[in-house]
């Protein structure tokens, strides 16, 4: 564990590496919702406030992640 985190940092860490996973392996949000026990809404939610968009067309490999 990395000194000086706080527990807020870690866990938003952990949800980001979470839902960066499951970008991955689910083809939608719907998926990524029934999949995680939460909301669609609340994936589209999250995906958008840590920056991450879903891939934008089946020939692209990476999902899309914004720095900001």
């Amino acid at each position: 564990m990395q000194d000086n985190k706080s527990l807020a940092d870690i866990m938003s860490s952990v949800e980001r590496t979470v839902l960066m996973l499951a970008v991955e392996k689910y083809k939608t949000t719907y998926l990524i919702a029934a999949a995680l026990g939460v909301s669609q809404p609340t994936i589209v939610r999250k995906l958008q406030s840590l920056g991450i968009g879903r891939r934008r067309s089946s020939h692209d490999t990476e999902p899309v992640c914004y720095q900001g």
